[in-house]
């Protein structure tokens, strides 16, 4: 049975929930970090007493007069939107301003050393750079092997959310977009390092 993300409204597997909150009686479930932040962040917002509202209606039309039946309201996106209050969309917004300028500090550095990558991994391609660094001499080989520590910065730094997500989703035995992207370039890393390690 799936459960509904109480921030953007999507439909989620049990399986493909990356995080929950309990408030009372009440689990949230969140489909990834940024509607996790977001809630944590404006939780008054988000708050209702129950999944499903229950409001009491009439109807007249039976042979014994009224009868009483229950409308079932259901709270969505709109309505959550109407009755935010101006601080809390100050807070959404001072988050969402927060998670962005995080992840443009990861790309920059992830950008930067790849680069750097591209380039001295063929260094002989470039007319100065052949002169310094011929192929398969000693220096090239002690800047892979720092091309080689600096890419696992790049992983654990840049790409941590990735690590993070695949390890939420094998928690429930379920893979993700991040377990592709996590196992991707992990085993890629690992296959470059004992390539450059013992190259015969």
């Amino acid at each position: 049975m799936s459960v509904l993300d109480p921030v953007c409204g999507m439909s989620i597997e049990p399986g493909e929930v990356y995080a929950t909150r309990q408030i009372g009686n009440n689990v949230y479930h969140f489909c990834s970090e940024n509607c996790m932040r977001k809630f944590d962040a404006a939780r008054d917002r988000y708050l209702v007493s129950s999944s499903i509202g229950v409001v009491p209606s009439t109807d007249s039309g039976s042979a014994n007069g009224t009868r009483g039946q229950m409308r079932l309201e259901i709270p969505n996106k709109a309505t959550r939107e109407a009755e935010a209050t101006e601080s809390e969309l100050d807070r959404e917004a001072q988050e969402m301003e927060k998670e962005h300028r995080a992840l443009m500090r990861k790309w920059w550095f992830a950008a930067v050393i790849g680069v750097f990558t591209m380039i001295f991994s063929y260094p002989w391609l470039f007319p100065v750079l052949r002169d310094w660094f011929p192929r398969g001499s000693e220096q090239i080989r002690n800047i892979w092997y720092g091309m080689g520590l600096a890419s696992l910065a790049v992983i654990i730094y840049s790409g941590s959310q990735f690590f993070v997500g695949m390890w939420e989703g094998l928690k429930h035995r379920s893979a993700n977009m991040h377990t592709l992207i996590a196992i991707g370039t992990g085993v890629a890393w690992i296959y470059s390092t004992i390539a450059l390690l013992f190259p015969q």
